[in-house]
């Protein structure tokens, strides 16, 4: 599994348990303990939202980013690997196809053209390719009959006459050549006629380390990024500081690795003086006959290269989601105060009502719940305004006990059998009295008696018939 994946995998699971406890403390009510719980509880889920949205993106678009200047880093130096490795390919089968032309046209000179005159066709190659440093022919039992100089300063490679004399060119690993001071290698093609026996061998010395520092000494990957050549054997054959030639660097992580998966990749680690470094290594064909360690083509970064580009992506990741949820937290205090205004007025309203005030009504409005609570109690008010209207009419005419019962629906409206005591007084007088008063001077009054007893008695000052 990718990093990218781990890691925004990893994110994902943080912000999962996040939402299940958050899950549970809404239904565990956590929030109601606050006056502001509401307010809370939605702060909370739009923030949550916004951060968890904010994070999954950041994480993956700033590791997918570090993965494209990776792989970017990658792309670069297996582009640069193929054009070495194809040059120097070209160059040693130039150097092949060379000698080969040469030992054939040699062949019939062998044992008949004088060593003066093989000189000659020897510097005349070696006029024609500078990297040939030194070139030799050899006899069929590998004795020297003639070199481009007298002074040679490398001494023959017998396993290269070996590999002639049974017929078979040959290339050998690099290595360091201190009479030149560079870093060479030895090829030999075998002197015969057609497909006839092998007459002798032609060697020459190349400096190869001349032809990679053309190829990849003026190459650079990001600022500090120089391009370095390994040989199957571990040392250094290019590399933009001379004192560093030959260096054997075979430890390297960088150097195993490309040995290990004979292909591109990036890894970072401690380079020689300690120092850890970005290193991206492209693995390259051995042009040796006998090598099996494929040659290296690697450069080392200093990781701060790379960071900062990430980490100006990283500021601008944080930077935005600051804003995303500064903006999610503006866009919930908005949609909470649209529910919790409509419901603290709706409280206060029904806390009115509780009180006794049914002269006002809430001018909330709506098909929502706030706007059909506030219909309902608007038409509680109303039914309880009438009521107490209703009340206040029945006791004119009747006791309070009496209409209450009405209104609580307990009266039967087809008669109850009751036991009660009935007093009749009368006025002296009343008849002659009420005829000189109008009907709304004349007293009457009535009121209940609670006796003792579960009798209840009813009296009245005037003449009431029960």
């Amino acid at each position: 599994m990718s990093e990218i994946a781990v890691t925004t995998t990893i994110a994902v699971l943080i912000w999962a348990i996040g939402l299940i406890v958050f899950m549970y403390a809404l239904r565990k009510r956590w929030f109601a303990r606050f006056e502001r719980g509401f307010f809370f509880s939605l702060m909370a889920a739009i923030a949550g939202i916004a951060i968890l949205a904010t994070s999954v993106i950041g994480i993956w678009g700033y590791l997918a980013a570090k993965r494209s200047i990776d792989q970017e880093l990658i792309v670069a130096m297996a582009d640069v690997g193929g054009i070495v490795e194809a040059q120097v390919t070209s160059e040693l089968r130039g150097v092949g196809l060379q000698l080969g032309r040469f030992a054939a046209s040699v062949a019939p000179m062998i044992g008949k053209a004088t060593p003066a005159d093989l000189r000659e066709r020897l510097r005349a190659i070696q006029d024609f390719d500078p990297h040939f440093l030194q070139l030799r022919i050899l006899d069929g039992d590998g004795k020297l009959i003639v070199a481009n100089d007298d002074d040679l300063k490398e001494p023959i490679n017998r396993v290269a006459v070996a590999y002639a004399l049974d017929g078979k060119a040959f290339t050998s690993e690099a290595q360091m050549s201190k009479p030149y001071n560079t870093e060479v290698l030895f090829v030999s093609a075998p002197i015969r006629e057609s497909n006839g026996p092998v007459k002798g061998v032609v060697t020459a010395l190349i400096d190869i380390q001349n032809a990679l520092t053309d190829l990849v000494g003026k190459i650079k990957f990001n600022a500090s990024g120089y391009a370095v050549v390994v040989d199957g054997d571990g040392q250094i054959l290019a590399h933009p500081d001379r004192a560093r030639l030959d260096e054997n660097i075979s430890s390297y992580p960088a150097v195993q690795l490309a040995r290990q998966t004979r292909g591109t990749g990036h890894v970072i680690a401690a380079n020689s003086r300690g120092v850890d470094k970005l290193f991206v290594y492209q693995a390259m064909a051995n042009p040796s006959t006998t090598g099996k360690d494929p040659w290296v083509l690697l450069t080392e970064i200093n990781s701060g290269e790379e960071m900062a580009t990430l980490n100006q992506l990283r500021r601008e990741l944080i930077f935005g989601g600051i804003v995303l949820i500064l903006a999610s937290l503006l866009v919930g205090q908005q949609v909470s105060d649209s529910i919790r205004k409509p419901l603290y007025e709706l409280r206060d309203f029904s806390r009115r009502i509780g009180s006794g005030d049914l002269t006002s009504h809430t001018a909330i409005t709506g098909k929502d719940v706030a706007g059909t609570l506030a219909k309902t109690l608007n038409e509680m008010v109303d039914g309880l305004r009438e009521r107490d209207r209703v009340k206040e009419v029945f006791g004119r005419y009747i006791a309070t006990q009496v209409s209450d019962k009405i209104l609580k629906g307990d009266v039967n409206l087809g008669g109850e059998a009751k036991v009660v005591s009935i007093l009749f007084s009368d006025i002296r007088n009343f008849t002659g009295i009420s005829e000189k008063m109008t009907p709304h001077s004349t007293p009457i009054s009535r009121r209940w008696s609670k006796p003792s007893s579960s009798r209840a008695a009813f009296s009245t000052s005037s003449s009431a018939t029960a």
